[in-house]
């Protein structure tokens, strides 16, 4: 019987180890998550009221707002299928009977021209949407930097 109770006694000291191990896990990955979307949701809310500022800092700057966060379509084909997909432009702005996309960003790495979604980003609006031409502005340094792309860029073909 001694031994029977023993063994009993470390299976339940045993068990108490690994609930509360695996206790620790899950406390531990939903304090992750949490946190995770918790700094989403405040690099949003930041996004948002950088976008805000960006509004009247363009017209401090001369700027007509047109539209603000406005929809357009990229229209292209997939393999013999067209395809339409929506691009939302932050700001389309209007000074001396022009027509500009702004697109607004913040942050470390989003500002960055070289940052391959901000570049594609621009790239995008570049093929849905006809302007005069297409600027990032950085709110975190507030200036506005022209992106020129070769116009030539849709002649282009590559044969295999």
């Amino acid at each position: 019987m001694a031994i029977n109770s023993q063994i009993i006694f470390y299976l339940l000291i045993l068990s108490v180890v690994i609930i509360f191990t695996l206790s620790v896990f899950l406390i531990k990955l939903w304090w992750k998550r949490t946190s995770d979307q918790i700094r989403i949701s405040e690099s949003f809310e930041n996004g948002l009221q950088k976008e805000r500022e960006a509004a009247k800092l363009l017209v401090k700057w001369g700027y007509t707002i047109v539209a603000e966060q406005k929809k357009y379509f990229h229209n292209f084909s997939f393999g013999g299928e067209n395809i339409s997909i929506p691009v939302v432009i932050d700001y389309l702005v209007e000074k001396d009977n022009k027509q500009f996309v702004i697109e607004v960003k913040s942050g470390n790495k989003a500002i960055d021209i070289k940052d391959k979604h901000t570049r594609r980003q621009i790239l995008e609006y570049f093929h849905a949407v006809k302007a005069d031409g297409f600027y990032l502005l950085n709110m975190e340094r507030r200036e506005m930097k022209k992106v020129v792309f070769d116009k030539n860029i849709t002649d282009r073909n590559i044969n295999h």
